[in-house]
């Protein structure tokens, strides 16, 4: 468990040294808190491979606004105050009234982040802590989250795809994520070029982008062995040359 104002940056400097980390991994992680990335719901760069901030949080230690202190959690057999086992009773009861429409209208997409998640008031979740997870603190404060943590990688190898247009980018993403990767980036010519106004960040982008492409895709894969990382980029690199690129 962790306090809300921990600074993602400093979680996972803790937990380096035990070969784990927390796989929401913000652009923002030397600011974002623990506690705001689960009231936006964050996703990160390898959301395609951990999932959102949702599907990475376990349980949470909240204050409502009567002022009562309930972990919320999973909704089977759900223990604890008589009136947080009715609270949980009735997210139960409206998921089932209610779930023909969540089928239908809740975009069938990883990234989701507008809203409550009453989806996840169900199976294969049943969580109440989900429904918390993106309500930007309009149903609870939150104290403490208890969160699921990932081994880290070992090995990875990235490949940076260049295309001379952006929609190109945008339409081969769908084929890219058949390989496997545990991450895609779109970055355009507009933050290319501001990276390289950038001295920190200059030598890195003259060393990896060629020419000058509309946008680029970072493809990173990941995993325990790196032979296979490395066979995963080469049938990225077969894939791209098959298309021309």
């Amino acid at each position: 468990t962790v306090e809300p104002g921990l600074v993602l940056d400093h979680l996972n400097a803790r937990l380096k040294p035990h070969g784990l980390w927390f796989p929401v991994d913000v652009s923002t992680s030397a600011q974002a808190t623990l506690g705001g990335m689960a009231g936006n719901n964050s996703c990160g760069s390898r959301s395609i491979a951990y999932g959102n901030m949702v599907h990475n949080v376990l349980a949470i230690d909240a204050v409502t606004a009567a002022g009562h202190r309930w972990r919320f959690g999973p909704m089977q057999d759900a223990s604890g105050p008589p009136g947080y086992v009715e609270l949980v009773r009735k997210l139960g009861a409206l998921f089932e009234r209610e779930k023909d429409e969540i089928a239908a209208r809740f975009p069938k997409v990883l990234r989701r982040v507008a809203g409550y998640n009453l989806d996840h008031l169900g199976p294969p979740h049943a969580n109440a802590a989900h429904l918390l997870v993106g309500s930007e603190g309009t149903l609870a404060y939150f104290e403490r989250l208890l969160l699921r943590l990932s081994p880290l990688p070992p090995a990875r190898a990235l490949g940076v795809c260049h295309f001379p247009k952006f929609y190109t980018a945008m339409e081969l993403t769908q084929h890219i994520v058949k390989l496997g990767p545990s991450a895609v980036e779109l970055v355009d010519r507009t933050m290319i070029g501001l990276a390289r106004d950038i001295g920190a960040f200059r030598k890195t982008v003259e060393a990896v982008i060629q020419g000058e492409p509309d946008a680029i895709l970072l493809v990173e894969f990941s995993g325990e062995d790196a032979a296979a990382q490395a066979a995963k980029l080469g049938e990225l690199a077969q894939l791209l040359g098959d298309l021309g690129l």
